[in-house]
């Protein structure tokens, strides 16, 4: 069986920060795994640990920085991890359908 677990990666901002325009300078933000992805990831590995014969892919929509949450569900134990992006993806990106799409195609 295989278990396909997405993943989100989300900013945490900085105790001291300065705004840039209408938001947060992107220097005072750092990206990290979203905490409900983390659980889902978790209870996917535990699964595959109980002797199940269960492959756990991890799956993410992102630019590049999106590189480091792929990194921390393969530290955590999946087998495989994917990170899509296109730039013609960005106009799209808040647009669910869009992400299914994408995520069935993976």
């Amino acid at each position: 069986m295989k278990v396909l677990v997405t993943v989100k990666e989300v900013a945490e901002v900085e105790d001291d920060f300065e705004i840039d325009g209408t938001g947060v300078d992107d220097r005072y933000l750092e990206y990290d795994l979203n905490e409900w992805d983390d659980y889902a990831v978790e209870e996917a590995v535990q699964l595959q640990e109980a002797g199940e014969n269960v492959k756990v892919v991890s799956v993410t929509i992102g630019p590049e920085r999106a590189e480091e949450t792929i990194r921390m569900a393969l530290a955590k134990g999946v087998d495989r991890a994917v990170r899509v992006w296109d730039d013609a993806l960005d106009q799209d990106l808040l647009d669910t359908a869009a992400k299914v799409r994408v995520l069935r195609a993976v």
